[in-house]
């Protein structure tokens, strides 16, 4: 009976009831794959503003080695830059620079602290891991796995050294035990290792390379007043290059996404209620008038609604991954492993949770000030 009345009376058509969830499943899809496509977008972002190291070696001569090495440069920066400057140093060593006439990527050895290493404990694919501290283990780029076709648990029969002169570059000595997603676009050709457990093991080696990652416009300015100092006593050395304004871009075309997407969000809740409350204050009038309890009415139209809404967020939830995996398969097989550059994320179920909430509030509300307003005389007339 309960359902009779919720699907013939509050919806008329078994047929409109069909175009609600059909409706709300589509919407909540949209707004789950777009939480989705924005947390790659702003996964992209992790690129550092500022980049100071030598150059790579575009003949292959110089193995390990960097033209305009500024071992002494990094530490003198280290000293001139404010502590609340989010920066690391690292070592870098030349392996090799492809420029296959669409892209330019530099494969390179990186040395980082286990400290600046866990940055990218967001950024791995499907069974991947951080180096561990005393293990010989390397952290790949996405390039860098597919180049020299590795995989998880690999050894990599390269030599890889923090050394200039290559002393201690063994081949196979070390494992790979993570790849990182397509999302971390300045390490994508870079072979990471920690930095602490080759100290350990064959000392201390000089920093070379330093990133910066700024918060804001005036930290970016007075950072690069004291770079621009310094490269005057350095000019032959240091090798500068900047993304910040790149990086500004993409933040500010990430929040007018975001902005968007409420707005568009906001116009569909209000459709959505429009097409569920249309003629409303009739139906319950005439509830009423059939006498029907005030409770009941309730019960009925939002334990209904909530029974949809479990419903079309079960369908939206299963496209999602669906969709997902099919993009994350078409990446995988360009790369030759598997690869997930696609995530149902945390924010996509908080976004199809939260407005799928509001509707059915809003929708109640309606529903309990149409219910206490009206009398089953008025509701009577109204027919």
């Amino acid at each position: 009976m309960k359902r009779k009345i919720f699907v013939n009376l509050f919806f008329e058509k078994k047929s409109y009831l069909m175009l609600y969830i059909i409706i709300i499943t589509l919407f909540t899809v949209y707004i789950g794959l777009q939480s989705i496509f924005l947390e790659k977008q702003f996964q992209q972002s992790f690129y550092p503003d500022v980049v100071i190291n030598g150059s790579m070696d575009e003949d292959g001569v110089m193995r390990y080695k960097l033209y305009r090495d500024i071992d002494g440069v990094v530490n003198e920066l280290d000293n001139t830059v404010p502590d609340n400057v989010n920066y690391q140093k690292l070592v870098e060593r030349n392996l090799l620079f492809v420029n296959d006439g669409i892209n330019q990527i530099e494969y390179r050895v990186l040395g980082m602290n286990d400290k600046d290493i866990s940055i990218f404990s967001n950024y791995l694919s499907q069974g991947s891991s951080l180096p561990s501290n005393g293990k010989k283990e390397v952290l790949l780029g996405a390039y860098a796995a597919r180049y020299y076709k590795l995989n998880i648990g690999d050894k990599i029969q390269i030599g890889l050294s923090l050394d200039k002169d290559n002393d201690a570059a063994s081949e196979g000595e070390y494992t790979v035990c993570g790849i990182l997603n397509d999302n971390v676009d300045y390490f994508k050709g870079s072979l990471i290792m920690s930095k602490d457990t080759w100290s350990n093991q064959y000392g201390e080696v000089a920093d070379n390379t330093i990133l910066f990652y700024f918060k804001n416009d005036e930290e970016y300015k007075n950072v690069m007043n004291s770079i621009d100092a310094l490269s005057k006593e350095n000019s032959a050395k240091m090798n500068l290059m900047s993304n910040y304004a790149n990086n500004r871009s993409a933040k500010e075309l990430f929040y007018n996404n975001v902005k968007f997407i409420i707005a568009l969000s906001i116009v569909a809740i209000i459709v959505l209620l429009f097409f569920l409350i249309r003629g409303m204050k009739k139906k319950v009038g005439l509830l009423k008038a059939l006498g029907l309890p005030e409770k009941n009415v309730i019960k009925i139209f939002c334990g209904g609604l909530l029974l949809i809404t479990i419903f079309a967020l079960v369908l939206s939830i299963g496209f999602e991954y669906l969709f997902v995996n099919m993009l994350n398969s078409k990446s995988s097989s360009f790369y030759g492993f598997a690869v997930k550059e696609y995530f149902v994320n945390r924010y996509s179920f908080i976004a199809i949770l939260g407005v799928n909430l509001i509707n059915i509030l809003v929708a109640t509300i309606t529903v309990i000030s149409f219910e206490k307003r009206i009398s089953p005389y008025d509701a009577m007339l109204s027919f």
